[in-house]
């Protein structure tokens, strides 16, 4: 994160950030941020040490690929495959933000019913996704231990507060 007063990193040109919005999300992802040659003569760093640094994992990611059988990248495909592995993981992060969060409100609303309406309702959902085969296979004592268990989890899973809401 880049706090600044007045101009910031960005307008000197010490900074480079690339933002990507998504669409499906209406928002950007976390910015893909890169140091320039000038943040090394800013900040007194040697660059030649960061090259070498850059080098050196370049070389370790090569050797990686060599012994897969794959051909070594350059500099430039590494950033590139760099990038989109961030964008990749943080439309994965979102992904699985909104399952849980839609999970957890499930859960919450199937917590407010009586227990024997909300297993009810769990029991309803599980003859929906089995085949008539399949639930003769499972049987009456294996289909009401899942649906205990199922009901066990939502209610461990509606006890724990949002991601975005600070426990107390």
């Amino acid at each position: 994160m880049c706090i600044s007063f007045g101009a910031g990193p960005r307008q000197y040109g010490v900074l480079r950030c690339q933002k990507v919005w998504d669409r499906i999300a209406g928002m950007y992802i976390p910015k893909i941020i890169e140091v320039t040659e000038l943040f090394f003569a800013m900040t007194g760093m040697e660059q030649g040490k960061y090259e070498a640094a850059q080098r050196q994992q370049l070389g370790w990611i090569n050797q990686g690929l060599l012994e897969k059988g794959d051909n070594p990248i350059t500099l430039t495909e590494a950033r590139r495959r760099a990038r989109e592995q961030h964008i990749h993981r943080a439309f994965e992060h979102r992904k699985n933000t909104h399952h849980i969060k839609t999970q957890q409100k499930k859960a919450r609303l199937l917590m407010e019913k009586e227990e024997t309406e909300a297993r009810s309702e769990i029991l309803a959902g599980l003859v929906a996704r089995y085949s008539k085969e399949e639930l003769q296979t499972m049987g009456h004592a294996e289909l009401k231990k899942q649906v205990s268990k199922i009901y066990y989890q939502m209610r461990k899973l509606a006890a724990i507060p949002p991601p975005d809401t600070p426990a107390h």
